[in-house]
This record gives C-alpha cells, structure tokens and sequence, in this order.
C-alpha cells in the first residue's frame, strides 16, 4: 500500500466500519482516519511528521501545505491551542469541501484556498514550522521539485523555524535531486525513509537540530503533551552532513 496526502480533486472516499480514507486508486491511500479517534494519526508517514514539533518544541504557528483530509491538520488542533496553532492550504476546493463534509472538519477552522507555491511567495507572516504534503493523482507538483519553492518557505520562517517535508517518490535520483535543492537553502537535515511505502520524511532548518538521542528523550518526556511516543520514529531518522 503507498501513501498520498494530497491536493487532488480526484481524491475519493473510502473506508470501513472502523476507518475513512481517501484514495486516488487500488495502490494509493491519501490518508486514513480513525473513526473512534479523528485525531489520531495513523499512516506511519503521518505519525512521523509530528517529530518537527520536537525538532522546534518552542514553535507556536504551524503552517500546513496540502490538507488533504485534514490529518495533520485535526490532530495540531487536539494539542494545547495555547501553545500552538495551524493555518492550512489547499488548492482544492473539492478537497478543502470533503475535509469538511465527509471527514469532519469543521468549516471555521483556518483554511486557505491556494495553491501552496504562490501562499509562500506572496504570504508575509511567519512561522515556525511548515508542514508540506503536496501530491496529487499525477504525482508531487513540478515546484516541489525547484530549489525556489524552499526559497520563499525559507523566507516564511521564523528564526529556529523548520520544515517537515512528505516526498512520494520510489526513484532515488528524483529524491537526491530534491534533497540537493533543499538543502542549499535550509542545510541542517535529518532524512527519514519511511519502511513499506515510497515516502521519505525530510526535517529541514537553517539551524543545527538536536541529536537523535536527544530527541529521542524528548520525545519520551513528550508522550503527554504531544499524544504520542515518537522514540521509534525519533530513533529511525539519519542527519545528512553539512555541505
């Protein structure tokens, strides 16, 4: 099974007495929800993404490009909203309406109608992590492929500010490609290949990070307060050297 969040217009609903889930196909699942537990987050690139709030624990706005059926989005939202809050893009109104009609979501929470490359080079607020799960039923958007586009989310980030980046892709000179042209603009990065699927989890910030065993204290200290125990995802992830 292969993992998609997605800004596809073609996403379709699917589901089970105990789960609903978006695919764009028999081999592709958008995103899979809970339905005991909306929150929670249950594809295991999603369960990773969240390692970005230990990576920036002092962060209070998130931004999230690609809202698919509202994962990430729902489950920032359970955690403390004095302590951090999300603004979520899509460029799919189709999108943006089954999150709302069929996965729950409520209708006022902050949503932005755009497309993820003009909101970054247009937008003039800050934030101090970006969340970026762009695909749809061709595949990732061309600019998620161009150094530009982390050029203008470099610029949307506040100071310690990191990206948590979701590439779907199972070629590896694709992906060397897209490490290269994020790394000249954000050059301390921690890869994360997610096992069984064709994505790779990419953190990135113009910051040293913390260590891996330090996050993975973190993340143990963390379990309240996030809900969830990120030690495993903690432990899996691989810092690329510094150029």
């Amino acid at each position: 099974m292969l993992a998609k969040h997605s800004q596809s217009c073609n996403s379709i609903p699917v589901g089970n007495r105990h789960t609903l889930g978006l695919d764009i196909g028999p081999d592709a699942v958008q995103s899979m929800m809970l339905k005991s537990a909306p929150a929670k987050l249950v594809l295991p690139y999603l369960r990773a993404m969240p390692l970005a709030l230990l990576l920036n624990p002092k962060a209070r706005m998130v931004l999230n490009l690609g809202l698919g059926s509202g994962c990430l989005h729902r489950y920032i939202r359970s955690l403390d909203s004095r302590q951090v809050d999300v603004l979520s893009v899509d460029a799919s109104r189709v999108v943006i309406d089954l999150a709302i009609n069929r996965f729950g979501l409520n209708e006022n929470e902050p949503i932005v109608r755009s497309d993820a490359m003009d909101f970054v080079r247009e937008s003039k607020d800050g934030y101090d992590i970006i969340f970026c799960d762009l695909c749809t039923d061709h595949g990732m958007p061309s600019f998620v492929r161009e150094e530009r586009f982390y050029r203008f989310c470099k610029m949307r980030l506040q100071a310690g500010g990191i990206m948590a980046i979701n590439l779907f892709s199972d070629d590896r000179k694709e992906l060397v490609s897209i490490l290269a042209a994020v790394r000249r603009q954000l050059p301390h990065c921690y890869v994360q290949p997610i096992a069984g699927y064709h994505n790779t989890i990419l953190f990135a910030g113009l910051a040293p990070m913390p260590s891996v065993a330090s996050l993975i204290e973190d993340a143990a200290m963390s379990v309240h307060k996030l809900k969830l125990d990120l030690r495993a995802e903690a432990g899996k992830l691989f810092e690329l050297p510094v150029r």
